[in-house]
């Protein structure tokens, strides 16, 4: 599938990967069951009072094949492939 298709999947709960990559169990996902990452932020952040909790869009990480959970930033590649899957 296209990215676009990936990316839905991934806002269902599902993870996604691209068989063309090189990395063993290597895949995407988001973060918490309503896709809403939730921050709280202390005393060191002075742009909010301690104790605000801040809610964004979760992030879309990568767990790579070190078995680490990084952030993810599509590429070029990424952007144009159509060998995205669901895991």
């Amino acid at each position: 599938m296209r990215i676009g298709s990936a990316v839905e999947e991934l806002e269902k709960g599902h993870r996604v990967a691209r068989t063309g990559w090189n990395g063993k169990n290597m895949f995407l996902f988001i973060p918490g069951s309503d896709g809403v990452f939730h921050v709280e932020h202390t005393p060191a952040e002075p742009l909010f009072p301690e104790g605000t909790i801040l809610d964004s869009p979760a992030p879309i990480l990568m767990k790579t094949a070190e078995n680490t959970i990084i952030p993810w930033t599509c590429s070029q590649t990424d952007l144009r492939a159509s060998d995205w899957m669901v895991v």
